[in-house]
């Protein structure tokens, strides 16, 4: 194993008595509304007649009626988590790599829903620029972000992150996949299939609704059973995407969907129950939908942009009237369709309290529209006087008795099921990750609040036990009881990975079963306290949930962490892990001896703010699979500060020398901070080889405090 301890000269920092540690950023208000059991929990949003959001108003200022009958209402929250946007061209900061719970309810929520079953290939960049866009100029650092697509194909699912890299993979991965119904071609073929009907290409435009749907007149034509399966997997898929967040409590979840829409998802009686299906998910899990047409974002109007519509005196005089006709036709079919598609958008998306955007060029507007009111809004609760728990849907209606006001809010709700209650608590009666008492917030696909929890995992290139997890328990987070002279406690926690298309792995479990005397537990409580696990993960991308939960004060929490392990091919080097002379000072329940051994004794932290007093310690594993001969490899150290300027750079020259080809090594690098002034840092680890373009790199963001009194 290579060590190596950087020493930096205080005259390598310019400016270094100047510098200051960074000041937090203030402290949003996040929703506290809380429903009961039969609380029906609404969002409301309000504007003035300018669009702007409106703020400072009381529970007095509305009404909310359901089936016509005036509804008490008996919690109120107004919710108020302002961001301002950025400028275009800069990108969100990096959240770095340890994820805790601390700012859970300052949190929003954002789904994108790419439909590439309704989208053509020919509009694929214009969701891509559109996603893009709202993604770097308004995603607040820790907001949750999340990706899915309706055919599910392209490796575009992306579980809530607020990684927004990860984010912007999956965009970029998005490819449409739809044909597009509003188009010329797609209206004469739809004409050509009624030719054997001998119809006047007028009268078929006049009568027939089923050339809207699909181009076909034949139930059993290909074209309409495509287009039925279209319609299909879009509506499940906005059912599925609202309904993975009914687990996730007392917070408003903006879903964004991207499409063109479905003609006959809008007037098809088949699709009736799909639709009720997506407005009762969207109003359990508190989801509201915004459509976004990437045909109105791209061309001024459906239409005029293609050069359909051609005004009559426009037509070749040698044209034969059967021909005029037939353009006609054409243009009336694409334009009926165009605007079912558009119905099926609008219908979804106020039913749940939001907007569509559509044969609009303006799509700052409805971008700005959106993050301004996921950013404020009201939380209104009441509890029915309709006691009945039939799962039926009921329709509300929210009033502001204000005027010159607009008052927007979703439509209806699904009552409670009693039946469907029952099932779902059978489906948990089997045992497995999600049963226990941890079940509840492993299902939830974000962070939870409560027990404070902070988590890094990092990728080791080792055949089993690939995979190291640090959980952290934080300072007063602990209840202990009394027995005697000692105190108890016993602590749960869980790590859930579910792969990338969503399935859930079985978990791995560490359990403190804490007895200790007063002064050991006041300790705990003070410091808190640390698990170390380690688990086998084959190749792919995972989200690790990781949930805990202490039994003496009852208090639980989960923190979600984003995982890639790499396939094992050619120069690999681990993540850094991360341990300080203060790291010890935490106690440990599980503990990891052979990662303690090499950062000389200290266990790795999730602590990344230090003292000046103290000591950094960064590792990482590399190993050069498939090697049969062994070739030198660099290692570089850099440190920067907050502006980017390099303060240190040490290079390691042949750092696996002695070592085998192919065989794993470990680089430790100890940083003393006594010479660097109070400030944010960067510490980079490079490797180099003979045959690697661009050397791997590895960094970890710390800050240093001043510990002087």
């Amino acid at each position: 194993m290579r060590r190596l301890v950087l020493a930096i000269a205080l005259t390598a920092l310019p400016f270094a008595g100047a510098a200051q540690a960074p000041v937090p950023p203030p402290v949003a208000q996040g929703p506290t509304l809380r429903a009961a059991v039969d609380q029906v929990v609404v969002d409301v949003v309000v504007t003035d007649a300018a669009g702007k959001v409106v703020t400072g108003l009381t529970a007095a200022d509305f009404e909310v009626r359901e089936r016509d009958r005036v509804q008490t209402v008996t919690t109120f929250d107004e919710v108020s988590v302002p961001a301002e946007p950025r400028p275009l061209g800069q990108k969100a900061p990096n959240p770095g790599d340890v994820r805790s719970n601390a700012r859970v309810r300052d949190a929003r929520v954002f789904i994108l829903v790419l439909d590439d079953a309704n989208v053509s290939i020919d509009l694929t960049p214009v969701v891509h620029r559109a996603a893009r866009y709202f993604l770097h100029r308004y995603v607040q650092p820790g907001d949750l972000v999340s990706v899915v697509t309706t055919t599910g194909l392209g490796d575009t699912r992306q579980e809530p992150t607020e990684d927004l890299a990860l984010i912007e993979g999956a965009i970029e991965r998005f490819a449409g996949h739809g044909s597009d119904v509003t188009s010329m071609a797609s209206a004469q073929r739809a004409i050509a299939a009624n030719a054997n009907r001998n119809a006047d290409p007028m009268k078929v435009r006049r009568t027939s609704t089923t050339l809207i749907d699909d181009g076909s007149v034949d139930d059993k034509d290909d074209v309409a059973d495509e287009a039925r399966e279209r319609a299909r997997l879009t509506l499940r898929t906005l059912e599925t995407a609202a309904t993975s967040f009914i687990d996730v409590p007392g917070r408003r979840k903006t879903l964004i969907f991207f499409s063109s829409g479905s003609p006959i998802a809008a007037i098809n009686n088949e699709f009736t129950d799909l639709r009720a299906r997506v407005l009762a998910a969207a109003a359990r899990a508190n989801a509201t939908i915004y459509a976004l047409d990437p045909v109105g974002l791209d061309h001024p109007t459906a239409f005029d942009a293609r050069g359909i519509e051609q005004p009559a005196g426009s037509l070749d005089p040698q044209q034969t009237q059967r021909s005029r006709n037939m353009n006609l036709a054409v243009s009336g079919i694409m334009q009926q369709r165009r605007l079912m598609a558009a119905s099926m958008l609008r219908n979804l998306s106020e039913g749940t309290g939001g907007t569509a955007s559509i044969d609009t060029t303006n799509l700052s507007t409805a971008l700005d529209r959106i993050a301004d009111e996921s950013g404020h809004y009201y939380m209104l609760g009441y509890v029915s006087t309709d006691t009945r728990r039939d799962g039926r849907y009921r329709k509300i209606d929210v009033r502001l008795k204000r005027p010159g006001l607009l008052v927007r809010a979703r439509h209806g709700y699904a009552a409670p099921d009693d039946e469907a209650d029952r099932k779902a608590q059978a489906k948990t009666k089997a045992g497995g990750p999600q049963s226990g008492p941890l079940a509840e917030l492993i299902r939830r696909p974000i962070a939870t609040a409560g027990l404070p929890l902070r988590v890094h995992a990092v990728a080791l290139p080792a055949l089993t036990d690939n995979v190291c997890v640090v959980v952290e328990l934080g300072a007063e987070g602990l209840t202990f009881e009394t027995r005697g002279d000692e105190r108890t406690n016993v602590v749960d926690v869980a790590i859930v990975p579910v792969t990338a298309g969503g399935e859930v792995m079985p978990a791995v479990d560490a359990h403190a079963d804490l007895i200790v005397p007063a002064a050991q537990a006041e300790l705990m409580r003070a410091r808190g306290l640390r698990l170390v696990r380690r688990t086998t993960l084959a190749p792919g991308r995972y989200q690790l949930r990781v949930a805990a939960r202490e039994s003496a004060g009852g208090t639980s929490g989960a923190v979600i962490y984003d995982l890639a392990v790499p396939e094992p091919r050619g120069l690999q080097m681990s993540a850094l892990l991360v341990s300080s002379g203060a790291a010890g000072r935490v106690p440990s329940s599980a503990r990891d001896e052979l990662i303690e051994t090499a950062l000389g004794g200290r266990p790795p932290t999730t602590a990344r703010v230090f003292g000046d007093d103290d000591v950094l310690s960064a590792y990482a594993e590399l190993v050069d699979v498939g090697a049969s001969t062994s070739r030198d490899i660099e290692l570089t150290t850099i440190i920067r500060d907050a502006e980017g300027r390099r303060l240190l750079r040490s290079p390691q020259p042949k750092a696996n020398a002695g070592r085998p080809a192919g065989a794993s090594f470990a680089y430790v690098v100890d940083l003393p901070l006594k010479t660097l002034a109070p400030g944010h840092y960067t510490l980079r680890v490079e490797a180099r080889a003979d045959g690697l373009r661009v050397p791997l790199a590895r960094e970890v963001a710390f800050d240093v405090r001043n510990t002087t009194p």
